[in-house]
């Protein structure tokens, strides 16, 4: 889809809502004027509002593509430069948020095919991106539990904490882009990326702050891993929820 401002994008296209009568869902959708929108809105400011999210949670994963190739470069190069796991790790974890982020704009795009999927699109894009937030979670456990079965220290590369630490401030804002985008659209799949986003920001800030708790005081090596393990499965439960919920008859595809 082109770049273009947000006001250009409502006024090229119609607004659309998904709505299944058996359960009443609704799910917003944006159909390019060349295609036959299914429901046609007209242009008040709820409408505007919703094409404002779309367009804002469409860049917003753009972007996390773009940033997570070179964050994932970066990391797996640093992190091996320094021989440290951690870093390593939270790299090639940047591949499973361009998979969700990729999933979320796949999904947005097929709108413009029309027709009336806009609920299943949903269900199935969000149980996919379920499914990424649990390998996220599961390949941030297994390496917290080689580090410390292999009594591996926290990585101090002064490259590898700025890396982490840029990295934790652009998923920060990725991740509250995401989330209203998900709430105002009613969105499961917006709603399911950004908590993979959220879970790629607090390892980001788990690398900077067991890197200066290292320093501090060199016991604390186990800190990050076992910080690491918990949050991990915090986020494993996020993702058997997300991927629970689009299994149920009543999935009405809403961030709830």
């Amino acid at each position: 889809m082109p770049s273009k401002g947000w006001e250009e994008f409502v006024d090229s296209g119609s607004l659309n809502a998904g709505k299944i009568d058996e359960y009443g869902t609704f799910c917003a959708s944006w159909t390019p004027s060349v295609a036959q929108p299914l429901w046609n809105f007209e242009r008040n400011e709820s409408d505007r509002i919703q094409a404002k999210w779309i367009w804002i949670g469409m860049r917003a994963c753009q972007f996390s593509i773009l940033w997570n190739f070179f964050e994932g470069g970066a990391g797996v190069f640093f992190g091996l430069k320094a021989r440290q796991l951690s870093l390593t790790a939270f790299g090639v974890q940047s591949l499973i948020e361009i998979i969700s982020s990729s999933l979320v704009l796949f999904r947005f795009n097929l709108d413009a095919l029309g027709g009336a999927k806009v609920y299943k699109r949903e269900r199935y894009g969000s149980r996919a991106i379920g499914v990424c937030l649990i390998l996220l979670a599961i390949l941030a456990a297994v390496s917290a539990m080689l580090r410390l079965n292999g009594h591996m220290r926290p990585g101090t590369s002064k490259y590898g904490v700025i890396v982490a630490g840029i990295s934790a401030s652009m998923m920060a804002l990725l991740w509250r882009l995401k989330a209203k985008a998900g709430k105002i659209l009613k969105s499961s799949v917006i709603a399911s990326d950004a908590k993979c986003s959220l879970m790629c920001m607090c390892l980001g800030l788990l690398v900077v702050a067991s890197s200066a708790l290292y320093k501090l005081d060199s016991t604390t090596w186990w800190a990050d891993s076992v910080c690491a393990i918990i949050l991990a499965a915090f986020f494993i439960r996020d993702g058997v929820t997300i991927v629970h919920n689009t299994y149920q008859q009543d999935f009405a595809g809403g961030c709830g």
